[in-house]
């Protein structure tokens, strides 16, 4: 906007962006890149031009992605590579969303996040909640609605959020549709010899049934915005004894819980 790169959040319900200089909830390690971000983009953007940007902090340090923009050229990979190296990153992606590829410019470390003693190895642009302090008060929340209720389904399981850690209390299976989180949720269920199985399934075109619920003594289910309402029903018609809901949208989740 007349020159200047804004980077930041979405405002409520529109697509104007509002720009950031601090946030109360991100880790300082993310704001203190904001302005090497703004620095690097200004020569990648044409005027009026965006993209999407997801930085994550892992163990290794923050994982980067771009989505969206002109593929770049070799010397601008180089910049890239360059800039991955300098800010200490632990890895630098970027995604073409037309053709859905996913493009690794630079690996410095491992991206690793760990749920109770098991770490994931996750893929770029994977979703974590807002922090650590808000992804432990929802974990343990969680594990204790369920606590002693024989095997669980933690259903959109993502990259194991609910799943690793209530894999050390009962035998989970983990439902999630995303080949890569499935496959980084079962590599790290391995690794901790937890009793943890991973099926990919999209939940919203084939719910699990009632009858394949009925085996379990708890569900879990943390949907993206658009909820869970088809799975919602099923879990109606089951004799499921412990339900369990997460949500980040209230109007979706009102409507799940009404079902």
């Amino acid at each position: 906007v007349g020159g200047k790169i804004l980077l930041g959040f979405n405002r409520r319900a529109s697509r104007k962006i509002v720009d950031l200089d601090r946030c109360l909830v991100l880790d300082r390690r993310l704001i203190a890149l904001l302005e090497p971000l703004r620095k690097l983009l200004a020569g990648f953007l044409a005027q009026g031009a965006g993209l999407d940007i997801k930085a994550t902090m892992t163990d290794g340090g923050i994982d980067l992605m771009f989505e969206g923009g002109a593929p770049p050229t070799l010397a601008q990979r180089e910049i890239l590579a360059a800039f991955a190296r300098d800010q200490n990153l632990a890895r630098l992606s970027l995604r073409d969303r037309s053709m859905d590829v996913l493009d690794v410019i630079a690996i410095l470390r491992s991206a690793q996040v760990r749920f109770g003693a098991a770490a994931v190895d996750l893929p770029p642009g994977s979703f974590l909640q807002a922090s650590p302090a808000a992804e432990a008060v929802l974990a343990g929340a969680v594990a204790q609605a369920v606590r002693g209720a024989g095997p669980v389904a933690d259903l959109y399981a993502g990259c194991g959020t609910f799943s690793l850690p209530l894999s050390a209390q009962a035998e989970v299976l983990a439902v999630e549709n995303d080949a890569a989180l499935a496959a980084a949720l079962q590599a790290a269920a391995n690794r901790a010899g937890r009793r943890l199985r991973v099926e990919r399934r999209d939940l919203d075109r084939r719910p699990l049934a009632a009858k394949e619920l009925d085996r379990f003594g708890a569900v879990v289910f943390d949907p993206p915005r658009v909820g869970a309402k088809a799975q919602a029903a099923a879990l109606a018609e089951s004799k499921v004894p412990v339900v369990v809901g997460v949500s980040c949208a209230p109007q979706t989740f009102a409507r799940d819980a009404r079902l």
